[in-house]
C-alpha cells in the first residue's frame, strides 16, 4: 500500500489488499477472516500488486484541478435500514422521525420492497415529503438499483423514494451525509445524489 500510495500517480483514496488494488468508494468487506477480505463489486479492480505493480491506467480517475482542500461534514442525522420479511410500518415510521434527515433502505433486488403494504409506502411519502431523502440500496453486492425496473421499485419513487444506482451502502451514507453538511436539500439534494463526484456510481443505463 505504502509503494502504491508513493510511486503512483492515483489521486484517489485506495484498499489495497491482499495483492488488489480497489477504489475505495467501490469497496466492500466481504470477509471477516479470509485473506480475500474486500472486494469491488461493481466496478473493476484499479491494478494489481506482486513482484510488480500493474495499474490500469484507464480506470483511474484524473487529479481535479486546482488547490487540494478538505471538505468538511457537519452533524447532521442519517441512518440505515435492511428490509426484512414482515417488516411492520410502524418501525419504519418511527425511524423516519426527526430529527432524521436521510436514510438508505437496503431492499431487494433492483429495489424491490412490500408495496402491496399501504402503510409502508405511506410511511415514505409522508417522510419524503417532509424533506427527508429516503434512498434506496440494494441488499445484492452486485448490480444497479433502477427503481424503474419493476412496479415496487415504480411505486417507491412515486413516494418520493430515489434509486442508489450501483453505489454500495456506505458509499451512499458517507454521500448522504457530506451533501447534507453542505446544505443541499429538495430536489436538489436528489439530484446530487444521483450524480457521480468522485466515481462512487456508474450512470444509469438509457431506456
Amino acid at each position: 500500500a505504502l509503494m502504491v500510495a508513493a510511486g503512483y500517480n492515483i489521486p484517489e483514496v485506495l484498499v489495497v489488499f491482499a495483492g488488489r488494488i480497489y477504489r475505495g468508494n467501490r469497496t466492500v468487506k466481504v470477509s471477516a477472516d479470509g485473506l480475500h477480505a474486500f472486494d469491488s463489486p461493481n466496478y473493476p479492480e484499479l491494478g494489481r500488486v506482486s513482484v510488480r505493480i500493474q495499474v490500469t491506467d484507464a480506470l483511474v480517475r484524473r487529479a481535479p484541478h486546482g488547490v487540494f482542500k478538505l471538505q468538511t461534514m457537519g452533524d447532521v442525522h442519517v441512518g440505515s435500514l435492511r428490509l426484512f420479511p414482515g417488516i411492520k410500518a410502524d418501525l419504519l415510521a418511527n425511524i423516519l422521525k426527526p430529527p432524521l434527515q436521510g436514510l438508505v433502505l437496503e431492499c431487494y433486488g433492483v429495489g424491490n420492497a412490500p408495496v402491496r403494504d399501504e402503510a409502508l409506502v405511506e410511511a415514505i411519502r409522508e417522510a419524503t415529503s417532509r424533506g427527508i431523502l429516503v434512498a434506496i440500496s440494494s441488499q445484492c453486492a452486485k448490480g444497479m438499483v433502477d427503481l424503474r425496473g419493476y412496479a415496487t421499485g415504480s411505486a417507491l419513487a412515486r413516494a418520493g423514494a430515489i434509486g442508489g444506482l450501483d453505489m454500495t451502502p456506505e458509499a451512499m451514507m458517507t454521500k448522504m451525509t457530506y451533501l447534507l453538511s453542505k446544505g443541499y436539500r429538495g430536489d436538489e439534494l436528489k439530484a446530487k445524489m444521483q450524480k457521480d463526484l468522485r466515481g462512487e456510481l456508474s450512470p444509469l443505463p438509457a431506456d
